[in-house]
């Protein structure tokens, strides 16, 4: 027969309904002293069988404590901003040592540009000075050339409007038999910016010249033999 038991199971009343034998009375499992099977308990025989298996499964009721109401845990959140932070202050940093070295770069790229205009201000000085000495032209006579005038600021267009450049030359003279020899050193100094700054960028050339003229040479070269 089916009848229903009132039982604890876990902290938790619960009904349900159970099959037992003809002549057996299910009672509370409160009941002392009574005979227990599968967690029911019985009254004290007379029964002639046991309960009829499989009795009905009687669990704790899910999210349920005895005298309360479980409650669902909440997600532990400090740890997840502790560690936002310190991620968002990694990048930060990150970004801010990648822009440092791009800036370094773009800096030393143009002071390399620089310095390659540097490098051709100072060498339009030598190409002036060394036409001033040796005097192609033979505008002197059969007399050496002397030197330009020392020192001379030269004024360049173009990509190299901003470098100024300094020519100083001299020279010393020898005589050999007939022949008149020149020595020229000039030397060439271009710069660009304020001295000190990082932007400052200076080259200077030197070039050593010589120059000879036979006065018994035929005219207008005197050239040595």
């Amino acid at each position: 027969m089916g009848i229903f038991g009132s039982f604890e199971d876990g902290g938790v009343w619960q009904k349900a309904p159970l099959r037992v034998g003809r002549n057996s009375v299910a009672y509370c499992a409160a009941c002392s002293g009574a005979p227990s099977f599968g967690g029911l308990r019985f009254a004290n025989p007379p029964y002639d069988s046991e309960p009829e298996w499989p009795l009905w499964p009687l669990w704790p009721l899910k999210g349920h404590q005895k005298g309360h109401q479980t409650r669902n845990p909440q997600p532990e959140t400090g740890f997840t901003l502790v560690s936002a932070i310190f991620l968002l202050v990694v990048l930060a940093a990150l970004g801010a040592f990648l822009v440092k070295v791009s800036g370094l770069q773009h800096a030393s790229a143009e002071l390399d540009v620089q310095s390659a205009r540097a490098y051709q201000a100072a060498r339009a000085g030598i190409e002036w000075g060394a036409q001033q000495a040796l005097d192609p032209g033979n505008i002197s006579g059969s007399a050496l050339p002397p030197c330009p005038a020392s020192p001379t600021s030269l004024s360049l267009a173009g990509t190299l409007a901003g470098f100024s450049v300094s020519v100083t030359c001299s020279s010393t003279t020898t005589t050999e038999a007939n022949r008149d020899i020149g020595l020229y050193v000039v030397t060439a100094t271009a710069s660009s910016g304020t001295v000190g700054s990082p932007s400052y960028v200076e080259r200077q050339l030197t070039a050593t010249l010589s120059k000879c003229k036979d006065p018994t040479a035929p005219a207008p070269a005197y050239a040595c033999g």
